[in-house]
């Protein structure tokens, strides 16, 4: 068994989200240039933004987000990472 402590340094390697928290808009940076489908979800399960990262970076404009915190979830054909983001404006 993987401890856990290893688990989560290898995502952390794998998609930074900053600022976290933040007030507003944030980027993502993935460690690849493949194509990943990156989605937000809120506290609900509802997927609140989408959109379509293909060179390793994506800025959204969470301005149009509540407060709260959010699922980052980021996705493509060989797997899943999700995170948690923190809006306090």
């Amino acid at each position: 068994m993987v401890p856990a402590s290893l688990t989560e340094n290898f995502i952390n390697k794998l998609v930074t989200i900053y600022p976290n928290p933040t007030t507003g808009s944030f980027s993502i940076q993935l460690n690849s240039n493949e194509k990943h489908t990156l989605e937000v979800i809120d506290l609900t399960g509802k997927t609140v933004h989408q959109q379509i990262i293909e060179n390793g970076n994506a800025f959204i404009d969470g301005n149009i987000l509540n407060n709260g915190i959010y699922t980052i979830k980021v996705y493509n054909n060989s797997g899943a990472i999700s995170k948690k983001l923190v809006i306090l404006k």
